[in-house]
């Protein structure tokens, strides 16, 4: 395991080496111990499974299933799929990161959200504002930041990625998918102008698969197109934070899902709802913010931090 890359804001913190779910100790515990006694008591999702090394996670005993795997995000997220539509005919599945400890308000909280978009999202992404007093960021204080028009007119609010996507992968283009979110993983604490190139030159190969496909099936090869100048224009206006909710929508529909399925279900495609979540925006990618996390657990379990 390589350290994650911290930008210049991170350049006090200590990047953490570990398998964050199973070595980062809160009250004790695993963090992961805590993440799913948190999503069974929240009621919004399960059955839980751990993806990962069984012989790093199995002996803790708090997933249903474990999913042994030990590579990178892509093929983690590949196995994690694999294992669920041979368990499932339809429906969506849940990605949760497992080095964040969301509240169980929070998570109830969001799922609801997904409950209510649920019929028009074949992948839900949840965006987290920043809280107006940056003191509640905390040792987490140092992650990047993007800005986003939630309604035409409106001024940019400042938001976080959540670490938890909602998605039905059979509408969407998952080798595209597995190769953009690896990308995504390794580089996500570089400014976006830092971004573009490693992520394009990752899915590139992919991109000309899925075109390839297309005229084998005497279908029009523009995915590379589509994807490629959908993604530019969504990392140009990040950048810039003139982007509105409902312009990255459209442009992460057109990267991600099926454009067959869009044709038959143009109600339908990403969703990225704003949501006051703050604990599934703090990841833990540092030793300072491991401890942090400690601190706070501790403090929600006297009272002193809602």
């Amino acid at each position: 395991m390589k350290p994650s890359q911290l930008p210049p804001s991170g350049a006090d913190q200590h990047a953490l080496v570990a398998y964050k779910g199973a070595e980062v100790r809160v009250d004790g515990r695993p963090l992961v111990a805590h993440l799913a006694e948190r999503l069974r008591a929240s009621g919004g999702f399960g059955p839980i499974w751990i993806v990962g090394p069984r012989h790093v996670y199995e002996p803790l005993g708090v997933a249903d299933a474990i999913v042994d795997t030990d590579k990178h995000l892509g093929a983690n997220l590949r196995a994690a799929v694999e294992h669920f539509k041979a368990n499932y005919a339809d429906g969506a599945m849940a990605f949760l990161a497992c080095d964040v400890l969301p509240t169980v308000p929070e998570l109830r909280d969001v799922a609801a959200h997904w409950q209510r978009d649920a019929e028009r999202s074949d992948v839900w992404f949840p965006l987290v504002r920043v809280p107006e007093d940056p003191e509640e960021l905390r040792a987490f204080a140092w992650k990047p930041e993007y800005r986003l028009i939630e309604e035409e007119g409106q001024e940019p609010t400042f938001i976080l990625p959540g670490h938890l996507i909602v998605a039905n992968p059979r509408r969407l283009r998952m080798r595209l998918l597995y190769a953009v979110l690896d990308a995504a993983y390794r580089t996500r604490n570089r400014p976006i102008e830092k971004r573009k190139g490693p992520m394009a030159r990752a899915v590139f190969g992919d991109l000309l698969w899925h075109d390839l496909m297309h005229l084998l099936n005497f279908r029009k090869p523009d995915v590379t197109w589509t994807v490629l100048t959908s993604g530019l224009r969504i990392a140009r206006k990040m950048r810039a934070g003139t982007i509105t909710r409902a312009e990255l929508e459209r442009l992460g529909s057109a990267v991600v899902v099926r454009s067959r399925h869009l044709r038959k279900h143009p109600e339908c495609g990403a969703r990225t709802p704003l949501v006051d979540a703050l604990g599934l925006a703090r990841d833990v990618d540092t030793e300072e913010e491991a401890a942090d996390l400690a601190r706070l657990h501790a403090a929600a379990a006297d009272g002193s931090e809602g």
